[in-house]
């Protein structure tokens, strides 16, 4: 099943600059994860996700700006809404990251399912949110 951008954005309440700037870094991490494979770059693999965590940055940057100005046009509520939705799905893509990147560099021998655990935390609250979504809320 293919979403709609409306869809998405009502989902998982995201924008669409968000989601061109998702599309922009997940490019540039596809090229230098690939060149990292096939040993043409000699990086590490916190070199690597630099621009996912880049890009984690410029998301709670913009969403603080979202929350400010919903704010000051009195929709507190949908401010606060969205700030705590984005603020925990980015907290727990950000610890799935750390947790990948000393993986693979060998800083620390967790199982994957330790490493993952974040995404099946993130999987269930965004199934619990699009049932909520589907009841009208």
């Amino acid at each position: 099943m293919i979403f709609t951008l409306k869809e998405l954005k009502r989902w998982i309440l995201i924008s669409i600059f968000e989601v061109s700037m998702a599309l922009t870094v997940v490019l540039i991490f596809s090229v230098l994860l690939l060149l990292k494979i096939e040993r043409h770059l000699d990086a590490s693999w916190w070199t690597i996700f630099a621009p996912l965590f880049a890009f984690d940055i410029l998301t709670a940057y913009f969403d603080i700006i979202v929350f400010i100005r919903l704010y000051l046009v009195l929709e507190r509520s949908l401010a606060a809404k969205r700030l705590i939705t984005n603020a925990v799905i980015l907290l727990l893509l950000v610890v799935f990251k750390v947790l990948l990147c000393q993986k693979l560099e060998g800083i620390k021998h967790l199982p994957c399912s330790i490493v993952c655990s974040p995404l099946f935390v993130l999987l269930f609250l965004l199934l619990v949110r699009s049932c909520v979504i589907s009841d009208g809320f």
